[in-house]
């Protein structure tokens, strides 16, 4: 079947000229035409059915030598390389990650929502591996995807970034005080999220993104009676005639 779809690419390519053409990696399809679509429907085949594995070769192909053809090459290898870090926890696979969201953002753009996922990565395998300069990088990254996202910021990122401020405060990284500020300037800003975001999903992940933040806060070991005090008084002070809120507190 594969073989039948790479002969069919050629033909195409062949009768309308593609393939003729100098080309370089700035290329649309890359160093050569007929060899990225060829290496496309290989590798998208076997995408679809799972196979993370067997997609890997013919994946990298395309996105070592065609990096502008399709943001889906970097989408999808998101999952290729994904799966295989997971399967291996090798540092190569998780350079070639960062290598993917630094690429996406290079040649397609979408810097906060990139910078969201690449931090969230960064985390992940800086808390699985205990490295705290990768936890400090996975804050920095989400921190900007934050500022750079403003209100179409994902909840994701909100709950990550505390988690990893709850992190490195308890690493000494991050002051108690700048850690109770960063869970009070998120929770202020899903509150404002709630109260203006009309569609209903995005209103269930808010909320279960507050309800995170909370348990964040609450387990860090950092919320004494002395920080609660400051937080519900400032909470209270910034909200005497929002009944609702007045209720939560």
């Amino acid at each position: 079947m594969m073989k039948k779809t790479a002969i069919l690419i050629t033909g195409v390519l062949l009768f309308f000229g593609l393939g003729v053409k100098a080309q370089t990696t700035e290329s649309k399809f890359g160093v050569d035409s007929i060899k990225t679509l060829e290496r496309t429907s290989i590798y998208v085949q076997y995408f679809k059915q799972g196979s993370m594995e067997e997609a890997l070769t013919s994946w990298r192909y395309v996105f070592l030598n065609a990096p502008k053809y399709s943001v889906n090459t970097y989408k999808r290898g998101e999952d290729i390389i994904g799966y295989m870090l997971k399967k291996t926890q090798s540092k190569e696979y998780f350079d070639t990650l960062m290598m993917v969201f630094d690429q996406r953002i290079k040649y397609f753009n979408e810097e906060p929502i990139v910078l969201g996922r690449k931090g969230v990565a960064q985390f992940e395998y800086g808390k699985t591996h205990n490295n705290t300069e990768m936890v400090k990088e996975a804050f920095t990254s989400l921190s900007k995807a934050f500022e750079l996202g403003k209100n179409r910021t994902s909840p994701q990122v909100l709950d990550v970034g505390l988690q990893a401020g709850c992190y490195l405060a308890n690493h000494s990284e991050l002051t108690r005080d700048q850690f109770l500020g960063l869970y009070m300037q998120f929770s202020d800003f899903v509150d404002a999220q709630l109260k203006t975001v009309p569609d209903e999903r995005m209103q269930r992940n808010l909320a279960a993104c507050k309800d995170n933040l909370d348990a964040t806060f609450f387990g860090s070991g950092l919320a004494d009676c002395d920080a609660l005090i400051n937080i519900f008084t400032q909470k209270y002070n910034e909200n005497k005639e929002d009944l609702p809120t007045l209720r939560i507190i």
